[in-house]
């Protein structure tokens, strides 16, 4: 048995936003002083949500990790559930931020209070929280004299302002350098009009960026504090880009915003992030005018009856079936949707129109009996596709996947794996990756010789139920695989004599997992991993080998090249030669932006510094001949390189190009890199470029 801590383990995968230090700084809070002194006092309290809120979302953390087993080794692209796991795990941290503010104020003897006076330390810039006193101590409204305050406030026991004034007192707008905002209501609260009020007088920071509502009970809510402009003209929100709201079970409507300017924005003119969570009473739609919102979460709205804006491209939807897709979405990248009950998914007769949809998840719906019509029309740029928990589903979409489908994962689609003779995946030209889960009865010898397209790469087979053996014919049929990976709960009977001795399969990888054993810390049963046709030793049942270090890592992220302007990222170097045809041979130097999205904006990861040159003397074959170094400067991978090279034919919608080695933790790495383009606009001279990367590196 070998077994394996959670940072090895996501390190492995390669998603660098989740590390073990976020789980290492919550456990050490978790056995501070304070926290173990707060638990012993809360038995003579009469206050124990704090600890139930805790509990909840600690259980939240643990059904996330348990579900690991289920999605991590066949699935490429798990970051939807990382974030999962990352929220919920921010979620204990406010928590614990919480109990951290109750300790400290029952060390100064005064319970549920903050200190006497402190709109005397006018000086003061940075106040995390703000408790409000219940009758005595402290009151919102001494907040008036703190102009000072920077970066993230939290105001909490906001049920106990008994004059909503009070609360407009506090003067938030006039606090300039205050870019975080997070509201918090305590228990329930009955009178919902002036749970509103107080709501509505807390008039914004000029410069709020991200604002998060908590147990808000009122059964309407404005389009934002203080439903009118101020009193120079300025709109509330103008600066706000990321909006939260969670558990809001009286919330039932969202009161439009009225502008009276026909040029305006809106409230929210720089909203790029929008969460609703657990609001289940929440009806109509959203706000109508977000012009640059890109992400929408929206979870457990069951009564909701929104419809998507078309700037989405990132899009997470679970047990919410009234929101509707029938809308062209141009600029939909990630879509997620999880637990409809309905037949058909909520997309309208023509199916999905996502012309640039590269990743979909469909999971948990029990009642789906067919996915959108015309997949292969309407998402020609599909790279990955998971369906998951599907048990009615019994065939894909007519006419076919996509063709540009990369990616394919199937977990517990018993119907849908018994129909499999009708997949058509050997249509699929670019598949390289399959993965399949289930609890099926006829799948004894997998994968039968006309199931997979030559092109697959790799092949995980996991928990496939009465699985006796690989089939030779169908593995043989494989002959670029270079991946195998396999996990079985019991071992016994299973047959891997299926290889010749002069196959021809480069290298093989067994990965043969278990369940985890505890919460946190992750122990395989047993993981092999053979260098075909290595040193193989079967003994009680389990596969034996040394393991080595080698690994993939999956990375994701956008490239900004500027070729005119003033301040250029690439420079034309060498000009065309005489006579050259289409300016064949004419030659770039670049250094370009890497970008956590696809906003220049967004958090800087590295950059790209390289050569391109026109390659193509015919118009029928446009390509660039790349001599990329992407240099990472942020993260995990700080320091680190990778080497693209490569042919890239720039007019076809995803391109693929050799990861030829890299330094650092990418050291011998090798791989492949798609390339996508988002944007490119001529008069500018602005490429925007999604790169979806996989390497394999020790």
């Amino acid at each position: 048995m070998r077994k394996l801590g959670l940072r090895p383990l996501l390190h492995v995968r390669g998603y660098p936003m989740l590390e073990w230090k976020h789980f290492e700084t919550l456990f050490d809070r978790m056995a501070s002083r304070d926290m173990v002194e707060f638990i012993k006092g809360v038995r003579q309290s009469n206050d124990p949500n704090l600890l139930d809120k805790l509990k909840i979302t600690l259980r939240s953390v643990d059904a996330l990790v348990n579900h690991a087993e289920e999605r991590q080794a066949a699935n490429w692209h798990i970051q939807q559930w990382l974030n999962d796991l990352k929220d919920a795990m921010f979620e204990a941290e406010d928590i614990l931020d919480e109990i951290a503010t109750t300790a400290s104020v029952q060390k100064s003897g005064t319970m549920s209070k903050m200190p006497l006076h402190i709109d005397r330390l006018r000086n003061l810039q940075i106040l995390t929280a703000f408790v409000q006193g219940n009758g005595c101590g402290s009151s919102i409204k001494e907040l008036k004299e703190l102009q000072f305050l920077k970066k993230k406030l939290c105001i909490s026991n906001l049920q106990y302002v008994v004059n909503p004034q009070d609360a407009m007192k506090a003067d938030l707008m006039g606090k300039e350098q205050l870019n975080e905002l997070v509201l918090k209501w305590t228990g329930s609260e009955n009178d919902s009009e002036k749970v509103r009020s107080v709501l509505n007088q807390l008039q914004p920071p000029k410069a709020l960026k991200k604002l998060t509502i908590k147990g808000y009970g009122g059964t309407s809510f404005p389009d934002c504090p203080s439903n009118h402009r101020n009193g120079n003209g300025v709109i509330p929100f103008r600066s706000l880009q990321t909006l939260r709201f969670e558990n809001m079970p009286q919330w039932e409507e969202w009161l439009p915003f009225t502008v009276t300017d026909e040029d305006s924005d809106g409230a929210f003119p720089c909203l790029r992030q929008l969460f609703l969570k657990n609001c289940p009473k929440l009806m109509k739609d959203l706000p109508k005018k977000l012009p640059f919102l890109a992400k929408l979460v929206i979870t457990k709205c069951q009564q909701l009856e929104a419809t998507i804006p078309p700037t989405i491209s990132e899009l997470q939807l679970e047990y919410c079936e009234k929101v509707s897709m029938k809308e062209h979405l141009p600029q939909l990248l990630n879509l997620t949707i999880s637990g409809y009950d309905a037949f058909e998914l909520p997309f309208g007769e023509g199916g999905l129109s996502a012309p640039n949809l590269t990743y979909l998840l469909i999971d948990n719906c029990k009642n789906l009996q067919s996915l959108p019509p015309l997949m292969n029309d309407q998402l020609p740029s599909l790279v990955t596709l998971n369906i998951w928990l599907c048990p009615k589903l019994e065939s894909f979409s007519e006419g076919g996947l996509p063709k540009s489908l990369n990616f394919l994962e199937i977990n517990r689609c018993e119907k849908l794996f018994a129909n499999r003779k009708n997949w058509g995946l050997q249509k699929l030209p670019s598949l390289r990756s399959f993965g399949i889960k289930g609890t099926c009865k006829d799948g004894e010898s997998f994968p039968e010789e006309w199931l997979l397209p030559s092109s697959l790469t790799s092949l995980y087979i996991r928990k496939l139920q009465n699985f006796k053996s690989l089939n030779g014919d169908g593995i043989q049929k494989l002959t670029s695989l270079e991946n195998l990976g396999v996990t079985m709960m019991d071992l016994n009977g299973f047959s891997l004599e299926v290889f010749p001795p002069k196959a021809s399969l480069p290298k093989i990888i067994f990965h043969t997992m278990a369940s985890f054993l505890t919460t946190f810390t992750f122990a395989f049963h047993f993981i092999i991993i053979i260098l075909f046709p290595s040193h193989l030793t079967i003994t009680n049942g389990s596969f034996f080998l040394s393991p080595t270090d080698q690994k993939i890592t999956h990375l994701h992220f956008y490239f900004h090249d500027i070729v005119t302007g003033k301040n250029p990222t690439s420079i034309q170097i060498v000009g065309p030669p005489k006579g050259s045809i289409r300016g064949f041979g004419t030659t770039f130097m670049m250094d370009d932006p890497l970008t956590e999205g696809p906003d220049p904006n967004s958090r800087l990861i590295g950059r790209s510094q390289g050569i391109y040159a026109l390659a193509s003397q015919h118009i029928e074959s446009d390509g660039l001949l790349m001599v990329l170094s992407f240099a990472f400067v942020e993260g995990s991978y700080k320091g680190s390189t990778l080497s693209i090279v490569g042919r890239n034919p720039v007019m076809e919608r995803v391109r693929e190009m050799g990861v030829i080695g890299g330094s650092g933790v990418f050291r011998y790495g090798r791989g492949f890199a798609l390339a996508k383009t988002c944007m490119f606009e001529t008069k500018s001279g602005v490429v925007v470029v999604e790169y979806n990367v996989s390497v394999m590196h020790f």
